[in-house]
Order: C-alpha cells, then structure tokens, then sequence
C-alpha cells in the first residue's frame, strides 16, 4: 500500500539498470560480432539491435528485478516484525468482480478512498469467503459496508497489509 517513487527508483528502475549493464559486460563479445557483421538492410540492423535490447530486458528483469523485489518483500517483513498493529477503516467506493471476458480470473478488485479522496484499490482472491460475502450484495449495499484493515508501518512509511475484512 503506498508506494511511491523511491520504491520504484530503489527496487524497481536501479536493479534493472544494474541488470543491463551487466548484461553489457558480459554479452560484449556478441553484441560486438552483431556490430562488426556487415548487415543486409536496414531491417536487419534494426531487429538485431531490437533482439539485444529485448534480451539485456529480460535478463536483467528475470535477475536483478526479482532480486530487487524479493529484497524489498525481506527489508519489508524484517522491519515490520517489530512494528505494532494499526486498524484503518475505509468506506467502500466500488466492487469489481472481475468476471467479464474470457481467461482466467484470479482475483476481484475493492476500491476504497482515502480521507484525502485518493481512491485505492484491494485485490482480493475469488476463492476467499470476503469475495462471496460481497458478490451477492447490490451497489447500495456494497457502498453501506466498510473496508477494515490491520497494517504495520514499514521503511519510508509504506504499509503493508497484514490482513483485512469487511464490516
């Protein structure tokens, strides 16, 4: 919950610039054979240029960004291990059940707004008994319920949602 942009520049855009830059150093001699071959076009250069970038893409996401994510979740539940338990109340905006269109579809979406009228949303599993408790309910009666939850406060001031439910 709350994430903000130096979630996205710590665990998210340095991993992925640390991964290409691997990437580089370590896949210099073909990209310096792809640039020495005497290419057949223009689209040839083109989508050699494309495969390498796609390539150094995948590769650093697959390597750096997972680590990156999975150092945040670790950071994230070392520090919350200490931190006590805050019940926040939200009134319920919208319920989503997400079951238009072909494909599989995990999970619902709540939608809840902040005192400060920044809405926000909740996925919740369609397996779990707060999903069936609201898909029978109207919009009137959704919008009557109130969305509770158990946070505790991590580094930066991010919460993270220990459990919730609905009253």
């Amino acid at each position: 919950m709350n994430l903000e942009i130096r979630y996205y520049c710590v665990f998210v855009f340095l991993p992925l610039v640390l991964g290409f830059v691997f990437y580089y150093f370590k896949a210099k001699p073909w990209i310096d054979s792809i640039r020495n071959t005497k290419s057949s076009g223009f689209f040839d250069a083109f989508f050699s240029n494309v495969l390498m970038l796609l390539t150094g893409l995948m590769l650093s996401f697959f390597s750096f960004g997972l680590a990156g994510n999975i150092l945040f979740k670790v950071l994230t539940n070392l520090v919350v291990s200490d931190e006590q338990t805050v019940i926040k109340s939200f009134a319920i905006t919208d319920f989503n059940k997400n079951d238009r269109g072909k494909g599989i579809r995990i999970f619902a979406h709540v939608y809840f707004e902040y005192p400060d009228n920044e809405t926000e949303s909740l996925d919740i599993r369609k397996s779990s008994v707060l999903y069936k408790e609201l898909k029978v309910l109207n919009e009137d009666e959704i919008r009557n319920k109130i969305l509770v939850l158990h946070t505790k406060k991590s580094f930066w001031g991010i919460d993270k949602i220990i459990n919730y439910n609905i009253k």
